[in-house]
């Protein structure tokens, strides 16, 4: 038995949903694309309880015949019930099918929907992933670039595309730097936690499998441009363009989508480091040993490029070609500027370590600091 669970208000797919037979332990939960499937049913009769949150179950009763495959196509009616008056936003919708996954789900898995990457001003699919539980990041430039889940080495962590692997980045090791990739071009991330057999097993901090969907039937045409502001540079010198196309042709056969992105990004910054040592009979008074200051000018550009094909097959099944650009170009310039300072130079000793601090910030901030910058 198999099918599509829908709204019956949008006919939008509906993911997550829980499909089962009753006074069985046989059932399905509905993928990103709606559709459920449920093998190996004995012939007979039997009550099906199709369940989505938000929406009102439906039972139905069906007849299984031998070596025969029903299609049964479910549309759910949204539950109302009565109280405060709550509006529902594109995104909350969204939110809602992520949250069904991971009920529906057979291991531990978190879902981000379409609506909430787009809705979050993450840099890249690394920031977006970050937001779930149990992840850690590892940041270089000011942006997250690898990810660390359940606090195990990025060699333990496999990261897909529609379930195929992406190969590692770097030369040594098995990491994969996120940071190429833009979330613009996403129609979803799973974050699983916990193996099963259909994962691969050298993952055994988890998996992320970064989403796609089918092309749809209403031609879907989706432009967002972004700005930005830079105090450090005192520039409005940054932009995020990104372009996303859908559509189905030739009776819904062949779907094709296409999706664009192109960045740029101000990732200038300043750094003070100070070193301390100390002096004095008991080693309790303090003095700065040396004093170092950087200002790094970084301009960092992002573009990608996608194309989907897929080809829905005569036994209801789906093939899809998926092809991938991303790349990442870091323009940056260091300055940087040494100051060492002896015991006998220094004609005060200061017994707090932060009235050091502030004397010293306080010396290189405003105007006359020694790049001319904002130092605050």
């Amino acid at each position: 038995m198999k099918g599509v669970v829908t709204d019956s208000a949008t006919a939008e797919p509906l993911i997550g949903a829980n499909v089962f037979l009753m006074g069985t332990s046989l059932g399905s939960a509905t993928n990103i694309e709606g559709e459920y499937h449920i093998s190996r049913i004995p012939a007979g009769t039997y009550d099906v309880k199709i369940s989505y949150v938000g929406y009102k179950p439906k039972i139905l009763q069906v007849t299984i015949q031998n070596n025969r495959t029903l299609v049964l196509d479910v549309p759910l009616v949204a539950d109302v019930i009565e109280g405060t008056e709550i509006t529902i936003t594109a995104q909350a919708v969204g939110q809602v099918a992520a949250i069904n996954q991971q009920l529906s789900s057979n291991t531990i898995v978190n879902v981000v929907s379409e609506e909430k990457i787009q809705e979050l001003p993450d840099a890249n699919a690394a920031e977006s992933i970050g937001r779930l539980p149990g992840v850690s990041l590892i940041r270089s430039g000011g942006e997250a670039n690898k990810v660390i889940l359940r606090g195990l080495s990025g060699k333990y962590l496999s990261v897909t595309v529609d379930g195929v692997r992406l190969p590692a980045t770097d030369a040594l090791e098995r990491g994969l730097d996120l940071s190429t990739i833009s979330q613009s071009s996403l129609a979803g991330i799973e974050l699983y936690k916990a193996l099963t057999p259909d994962k691969d097993a050298d993952a055994i901090a988890g998996s992320i499998n970064l989403v796609t969907k089918k092309a749809p039937e209403v031609r879907d045409l989706r432009f967002v441009s972004k700005g930005g502001y830079n105090g450090i540079m005192d520039s409005f010198g940054q932009y995020d363009f990104s372009l996303k196309y859908g559509e189905r042709f030739f009776d819904n056969l062949l779907g094709v989508q296409v999706n664009g992105n192109i960045e740029r990004k101000i990732r200038s910054n300043e750094r003070i480091d100070i070193s301390y040592s100390t002096t004095g009979e008991n080693q309790s008074d303090y003095f700065i040993g040396d004093l170092e200051l950087e200002f790094t000018d970084e301009i960092r550009y992002r573009k990608g490029a996608g194309l989907i094909l897929d080809i829905n097959t005569p036994d209801e099944g789906n093939i899809k070609l998926n092809t991938t650009f991303s790349t990442t170009t870091r323009d940056y310039l260091v300055h940087s500027r040494n100051y060492p300072v002896t015991e006998a130079s220094v004609a005060y000793i200061f017994r707090d370590r932060e009235q050091t601090i502030d004397i010293f910030s306080s010396a290189l901030t405003g105007e006359n600091n020694l790049f001319g910058l904002n130092t605050n």
